[in-house]
């Protein structure tokens, strides 16, 4: 067991060969303080993808999604679930909407195309979603009020309606655009609003009122629903009360409804992941090539402090304290690179076309870390100063190592 006395000459060692190597100690500090600040940021950035895309989804999603099993597109017994939602504790608030298959739709006269179709409950979405949040031109639609032929479109639907020859100009509101019904009908609409949803479907979608949707398509009529559980209650007790009582419904997470959510949540990862691994080797290269050459110049040193009765575990100890002595410092300076860049990212966010993206902090990330930077840094020395706590006094006299 190590006395204080012992830790004390060992310190007062570190401290002497750290001084006497003052720009060796200032490249190994610069070079792991760069790759303490990039693991920081791979799992800020990690973080940061994760709340952006959760924040994108559940904002059109919510947080559960009820629809059916079977082929019928309608949900079986829905005013029953609507019923017993209401009388749920931990529901906030749900949604019921009416979708199917694609609906065509043309501009002018310019181009016909299909288009994910969906109707609202213009009061009970203000409740469930950010999507009257999302406008980008005109207005959404007014929790409450009844509307008659209006629309409103989704950022894609916009531009592509308009088509690539057209100087950039894309469906606004206050224009007016026709939907063919499966029945062969064609009705006009005015466009409402634009909304940009920051993620895939709402963007390619097109919103009327539930009663103007049935109107064109009866089939797709309560064919979703949305719900909103309290803060602080977990979405499985929910959906495992709701799977009790409707066994024939398909009730999933919003992250289970976008499965493309978590494929790209998955590429991120593992780029994030790699990169995480590969700093992690960096800083057990650096360090261990940079100890074993300092400690190839010490030969000398190393072999008078053992004629002076140094044994091998204090040899041993002094370089790994040395190693830690780096790893500390090094964190220390990697976390002030990595807040000036946290505070950046949260002041002036990056627009990407799914969020606004930040990097995220949490008190785990710097533990994580500092985990991370301390055992691949003692890793590293430790081979080195284990190969220089066995050099034998002879060699070094003879000029063998």
């Amino acid at each position: 067991m190590m006395t204080p006395s012992t830790f004390f000459l060992l310190a007062s060692y570190v401290i002497r060969d750290i001084a006497r190597s003052r720009m060796l100690f200032v490249l190994i500090v610069s070079g792991l303080s760069v790759a303490s600040a990039a693991i920081l940021l791979t799992v800020g950035v990690l973080n940061g993808f994760q709340a952006m895309l959760g924040d994108s989804e559940r904002g059109w999603l919510s947080d559960i999604v009820i629809t059916s099993t079977g082929d019928d597109r309608t949900i079986a017994e829905s005013s029953r679930l609507e019923a017993e939602l209401a009388a749920m504790e931990s529901v906030e608030a749900f949604s019921l909407r009416s979708q199917g298959g694609q609906i065509f739709v043309r501009y002018e006269e310019k181009k016909t195309s299909p288009f994910l179709t969906i109707g609202i409950d213009t009061a009970s979405t203000e409740q469930t979603t950010l999507l009257s949040s999302r406008v980008i031109d005109g207005s959404f639609f007014e929790s409450g009020m009844e509307y008659s032929n209006e629309v409103v479109l989704g950022k894609i639907i916009a531009d592509s309606l308009v088509g690539s020859t057209d100087d950039g100009r894309s469906v606004g509101a206050g224009d007016d655009l026709y939907i063919l019904a499966p029945n062969g009908e064609s009705k006009r609409f005015r466009v409402r609003g634009i909304i940009d949803a920051k993620t895939f479907f709402p963007n390619w979608s097109l919103f009327m009122t539930k009663q103007e949707y049935e109107k064109i398509d009866a089939a797709g009529r309560n064919a979703q629903m949305v719900i909103k559980v309290k803060p602080g209650v977990e979405r499985a007790v929910v959906i495992q009360a709701l799977q009790d009582r409707f066994p024939k419904a398909n009730i999933r997470t919003w992250e289970e409804e976008s499965k493309y959510v978590q494929d790209i949540m998955l590429a991120v990862s593992f780029i994030t992941q790699s990169i995480h691994y590969l700093l992690v080797l960096t800083i057990f290269t650096i360090v261990s090539v940079v100890i074993y050459i300092n400690i190839s110049q010490k030969k000398r040193q190393i072999g008078i402090l053992k004629s002076m009765g140094a044994e091998n575990r204090f040899i041993l100890s002094a370089y790994l304290l040395e190693s830690c002595a780096y790893a500390g410092v090094a964190f220390l300076v990697g976390c002030l690179i990595f807040f000036a860049l946290y505070s950046v990212s949260s002041q002036h966010p990056l627009p990407m076309l799914i969020g606004d993206f930040r990097v995220v902090f949490s008190a785990d990330i710097l533990v994580s870390a500092w985990i991370t930077v301390f055992v691949a840094t003692l890793g590293g020395g430790f081979i080195p100063a284990y190969m220089a706590s066995r050099t034998h006094i002879i060699d070094v006299m003879r000029g063998t190592v």
